[in-house]
């Protein structure tokens, strides 16, 4: 899965170039992000995680009803708990979505690559007792919290303004195990959604020469020339 995105990121990536109107703009907005493990007990139980998404998106229109959507985006993952622990992740994500649009609404979805760059957790240590704030460690290997790499897919529906602002919701949820450490047969996956808001930087510029493009236009066929003057009878 991971290498098969990837290919599809480089592939948009070749074929920005040569397409007509590309959008580019900053987005940002609220994330609430959250571990689903399983089997469920209560001490693995999990809550909803407030952070923050924050980076820039790429639309690509395909047709006047579609575009291909990328970006990259720092994002806060990770969970809270009711006991007071939490585990907050540090990450960077890049989408591919296919977006559909119907006047001011689209709504989409694909998939998303996520690297983890580490954070900070709090968890209760099982020796002590006794809540200790740590490092998140990254890596495949047993032992440490985190693998570096994510990934999933991703829905979304928004509205999208004539002078370039946009809201969009959004829905993610992560195919890969997390934790490299867990014990056999528990399995660790993400998920989160949000609110955010976002402006294109060329959008209304563009919507001005295709509506100029639109514009009929009239030639003329010279100067108007006056009617002959009708003959004199003969008297």
């Amino acid at each position: 899965m991971k290498k098969a995105t990837l290919a599809f990121l480089f592939l948009a990536a070749l074929h920005l170039p040569s397409l007509a109107q590309v959008n580019i703009g900053p987005m940002i907005g609220l994330n609430m992000a959250n571990y689903a493990i399983k089997p469920t007990a209560a001490n693995n139980a999990t809550q909803l995680r407030p952070g923050v998404r924050a980076g820039g998106v790429i639309d690509i229109m395909l047709s006047d009803n579609a575009s291909l959507q990328t970006g990259i985006a720092y994002v806060q993952n990770g969970f809270n708990s009711t006991n007071g622990a939490y585990f907050k992740v540090n990450t960077i994500e890049m989408p591919l979505t296919i977006e559909f649009h119907a006047h001011e609404f689209f709504w989409g979805g694909g998939f998303f690559l996520g690297l983890n760059k580490g954070g900070t957790a709090k968890l209760y240590n099982s020796r002590n007792g006794l809540l200790e704030t740590y490092n998140i460690k990254v890596g495949k290997e047993a032992g440490n919290d985190l693998v570096p790499v994510d990934n999933g897919f991703i829905v979304n529906v928004g509205i999208q303004f004539k002078e370039g602002v946009f809201w969009r919701a959004h829905f993610l949820k992560g195919f890969v195990h997390l934790d490299p450490s867990s014990s056999p047969g528990v399995s660790v996956t993400d998920y989160n959604f949000g609110l955010s808001i976002g402006y294109f930087l060329f959008y209304k510029s563009e919507l001005k020469q295709k509506k100029k493009a639109e514009t009929p236009m009239h030639f003329n066929a010279g100067p108007k020339q006056s009617p002959a003057p009708a003959p004199k009878p003969n008297n």
